[in-house]
């Protein structure tokens, strides 16, 4: 096969303006050839789509000034020193775990960007699909009447191009790329009986890896309890592990200590797509709930209800909303910057308000929690967080990029 890429920035196969197109290309990349390299502009803000298939690993950058091409355009990329690249490109999304189909996601500022495949061992053929859609939804939000203040807010999804974490690539189950792990309380635990924590009783919380995301059900009675509200479960970038056997106590840790710090002054954001299939819950609470700490533990919940979004206020009563049906797969990004946030869906902004300092006491939860998740540093949960409601959601790629 004829290998179309260079292996430097200088002469990476040039591939135009990507707005609102989708290509595809297919290449090598071996022992004779590590790296290839494709360049490519976007117009205007806009998503960025790679399908990869073949055993490689892509980074993408962007540079950090037109000096860079000058210092280290014509070296062979392989042959550049990791501070050379700190120096001269910033990193704006990379793949996930080699040997699985993968996909790349970011959300790209208007510029020059280079994507970089390469083969970690062998000689290996691939293939993939790049497009940057743009997106024109108008949605028409209910808004709160008493909207609360909110100073410096992002004006849109992504001001820069900033360093992007692939948390979940929306293909498998995300504990096995090692971002994110499944928690759930009661946990089953045949040997040991130890309520409310392990229970000999209940049921593993069934995560099925489909198409277009992981899909899990908490609308089941996981709990053998009788009570189909009963019990949390879902994704956080924090796991809890025994402290202590008698009394059986827990402390919590990142799944990756490399996990990003979210710094609100700098900014950043979430992105994930997600669809709640279904959805039953109390007043003031949703079976399907985010929440996105800062690194000072300032942050902000946000329900998801079949028919509207909202944020928990600080006593956890139902505050600033909207109307919107959530029961369609939808791109979905949490901007956070100072002490605002701002929620888009399909980078249109439905709802924003300031950013909550929770005080919660895990004891008073039904069944107690081990640890307050409001108090946790840059922490993250998307799933079932209350005993007063449940759903059945598929949850597709999830990434956090940093101002």
């Amino acid at each position: 096969m004829k290998d179309f890429a260079g292996n430097t920035l200088a002469n990476a196969r040039k591939l135009g303006n990507l707005d609102a197109k989708t290509l595809t290309f297919k290449d090598f990349v071996g022992s004779g050839d590590r790296n290839d390299l494709y360049t490519f502009s976007v117009g205007s803000s806009s998503g960025l789509n790679v399908n990869f298939s073949g055993a490689i690993a892509a980074e993408l950058f962007a540079l950090k000034n037109r000096k860079a091409l000058k210092k280290i355009g014509k070296i062979d990329f392989n042959n550049l020193k990791q501070k050379d690249i700190r120096n001269h490109l910033i990193r704006v999304a990379r793949s996930g775990k080699v040997g699985v189909p993968q996909i790349m996601t970011a959300t790209l500022a208007p510029g020059d960007y280079y994507l970089r495949v390469r083969s970690p061992k062998n000689k290996t053929n691939y293939n993939f699909s790049i497009s940057s859609p743009v997106t024109n939804s108008v949605l028409n939000p209910v808004p709160n009447p008493n909207p609360a203040p909110v100073p410096n807010l992002i004006p849109n999804p992504v001001p820069v191009p900033g360093i992007t974490t692939l948390l979940f690539n929306g293909t498998g189950l995300p504990k096995t790329q090692g971002w994110l792990d499944f928690n759930q309380i009661p946990f089953p635990s045949a040997p040991l009986n130890n309520p409310p924590f392990l229970s000999s009783a209940a049921k593993f919380v069934v995560q099925t890896p489909g198409a277009t995301g992981v899909t899990f059900k908490t609308d089941e009675d996981f709990t053998a309890s009788g009570d189909l509200n009963k019990g949390y479960a879902g994704y956080s970038n924090y796991t809890a592990t025994a402290a202590s056997v008698f009394p059986l106590t827990f402390k919590s840790a990142k799944v990756n200590p490399a996990f990003p710090m979210l710094d609100r002054a700098a900014g950043y954001i979430l992105s994930f797509k997600l669809a709640v299939n279904s959805e039953i819950s109390n007043a003031n609470r949703a079976g399907f709930s985010l929440i996105l700490n800062s690194e000072d533990a300032k942050g902000i919940e946000l329900g998801f209800k079949s028919d509207r979004i909202f944020a928990q206020s600080s006593t956890f009563t139902e505050s600033e909303n909207a109307v919107f049906s959530t029961n369609t797969f939808t791109n979905y990004k949490l901007a956070v910057k100072g002490d605002g946030y701002e929620l888009f869906a399909n980078n249109a902004s439905i709802l924003k308000g300031a950013l909550r300092t929770y005080q919660f006491d895990p004891a008073t939860s039904n069944p107690p929690l081990p640890a307050s998740p409001y108090a946790l540093p840059s922490f993250l949960f998307l799933g079932d967080n209350t005993d007063q409601g449940r759903a059945n959601v598929t949850l597709g790629a999830i990434d956090i990029i940093q101002g």
